[in-house]
């Protein structure tokens, strides 16, 4: 696999035959590119360009390049083509579970979804990220997703029991037998979110078999799904018995307080015996309201785990709030279980994202779709072949700061550690001081086509380049180029002639 840059410049005198500056797959110490330039430099035609190149060398066959346009400037010949937008059936699913022991799981999935919502959107506080965790664990588990790694991996045409993670067998009862069932069973319940009946566990037995366990094709959680569990769990804190009982309790403790303060105050201001019948009669009411409240709370526990779920959604107010994040989330309309239809025998895959409005809506989906596609190839295992070419344009977007107390983004890691998993990244932006540290010393290959004058000092220091070298360009007619091979000790900067 071979990419040309150009020639070599040389001086006007020099009669030595001409030089091109060539990248090599097999030579270079990674497959890692950053095209630096500014607005109208020329970094999409040199991204097309690379891209048409590999294609027709077809050096490494099975490497497929993932292209995320932006602007709809980066068309190539060849490749699959696939708009995204609100009304497109398809789309991601950034809930997918790699199935892979040591690196997948929901456990990692949910830590990553949480993780790049926080990166891309506003920040979830604390107890809104706690709640939207309890909530995640527990649709996984629904969908029957547990900690098992035996779990996680989805076999061709498997079914699966409906299940919500708690001491309940879901029932294949038809609408008209319902009547039937709660006349053998009275804990029969009907499950809104599940679409499907159930009792529990200890009361499948006898006549109640006549149904049996209901199966459903086995998938993977959505958004949707997520949206859909959390409106049922609010539904059930307000209007659940157990929500009834603790509001009683905190009437309970209030009348308490009051009659033990009033007592205290009597007994502070003169040795009189304390009477107050009212607060005593008061009291005594709300003992019997908190009493009544929690004995009929007890008398609905089925399932044994009515008390977790009221410690882990204990707050409307943030079970709201995480509700219209993940309406929001919806709203975007890309995360979808539905694959896109790219053509399969196409080696370029190009992610059509012109249709996503704002900045924020496109930067989400494409670090969902590369820690994806990171995670894959993590569970493929190492190699020394090259699995995958992601093609990123405002590659400023998606990576992290220099601050210390910034969390390491998807683009980071995979130019720290995608190389040995056959992972290639080819990232344009118009400075070099867009990006890390960490990130800059990890390319391999770095392309400046001009950059701005205001950036030169920074962009010198950064790159351990010469201004003279800014200098130099004359914008779509030469550029600088740093090509890092295995062996060198040292590698120089080329000036190169389109």
């Amino acid at each position: 696999m071979q990419i040309k840059f150009g020639v070599k410049a040389k001086k006007s005198d020099d009669l030595t035959p001409q030089e091109n500056v060539v990248w090599e797959y097999r030579k270079a110490v990674n497959a890692h590119m950053a095209v630096l330039g500014m607005s109208g430099a020329g970094k999409s035609f040199q991204l097309r360009s690379a891209i048409s190149q590999v294609l027709e060398s077809n050096a490494v066959p099975g490497c497929r390049i993932f292209v995320y346009d932006v602007h709809g400037d980066l068309t190539i010949d060849g490749a699959s083509d696939v708009m995204f937008s609100m009304q497109t059936s398809y789309g991601l699913n950034p809930l997918k579970i790699s199935a892979d022991p040591h690196f997948g799981g929901p456990r990692r999935t949910i830590q990553n979804f949480i993780s790049t919502m926080n990166r891309c959107l506003r920040v979830l506080g604390v107890k809104q990220e706690s709640c939207l965790r309890h909530l995640l664990f527990d649709v996984y588990a629904r969908h029957g997703f547990t900690e098992d790694p035996r779990t996680w991996r989805i076999e061709p045409n498997a079914k699966r029991l409906v299940n919500n993670g708690s001491n309940r067998i879901y029932i294949d009862c038809p609408s008209s037998d319902k009547d039937a069932l709660r006349s053998l069973c009275a804990n029969a319940r009907y499950d809104t979110t599940a679409y499907s009946w159930w009792v529990p566990s200890a009361e499948y037995q006898g006549a109640v078999t006549r149904w049996p366990p209901k199966l459903i094709d086995r998938t993977y959680p959505t958004i949707s799904d997520v949206l859909t569990y959390a409106k049922y769990v609010l539904h059930q804190a307000f209007t659940g018995a157990d929500a009834e009982a603790i509001s009683y309790l905190e009437v309970a403790n209030k009348a308490a307080k009051a009659l033990r303060a009033k007592k205290l105050a009597v007994l502070k201001s003169s040795k009189a015996e304390f009477v107050d019948e009212g607060l005593h009669e008061s009291l005594d009411k709300a003992r019997k309201k908190s009493i009544d409240a929690y004995t009929d709370y007890v008398k609905r526990i089925v399932t044994g785990a009515e008390l977790n779920d009221l410690l882990k959604y204990n707050s409307n107010d943030v079970l709201v709030s995480v509700i219209e994040r993940l309406e929001s989330l919806i709203a975007i309309g890309v995360f979808k279980d539905k694959a896109p239809p790219f053509d399969p025998t196409k080696s370029v895959w190009r992610f059509d994202l012109r249709a996503l409005s704002l900045k924020e809506e496109k930067k989400l989906f494409v670090m969902f779709h590369i820690l994806q596609i990171f995670q894959h190839c993590v569970s493929l295992g190492e190699t020394n072949e090259l699995r995958y070419i992601l093609v990123l344009d405002e590659g400023h977007m998606y990576t992290s700061s220099n601050s210390k107390g910034d969390e390491a983004s998807p683009i980071d890691i995979l130019a720290n550690e995608g190389r040995k998993f056959g992972l290639g990244l080819w990232v344009a932006s118009q400075s070099p001081t867009h990006f890390n540290d960490d990130f800059m010393t990890s390319v391999g290959t770095k392309v400046i086509l001009g950059i701005d004058e205001s950036f030169w000092k920074s962009s010198a220091s950064k790159l351990n380049l010469d201004v003279k070298g800014f200098e130099w360009i004359r914008m779509q007619k030469n550029m600088i180029v740093q090509i890092k091979c295995k062996g060198d000790s040292k590698s120089n900067w080329v000036c190169t002639n389109l």
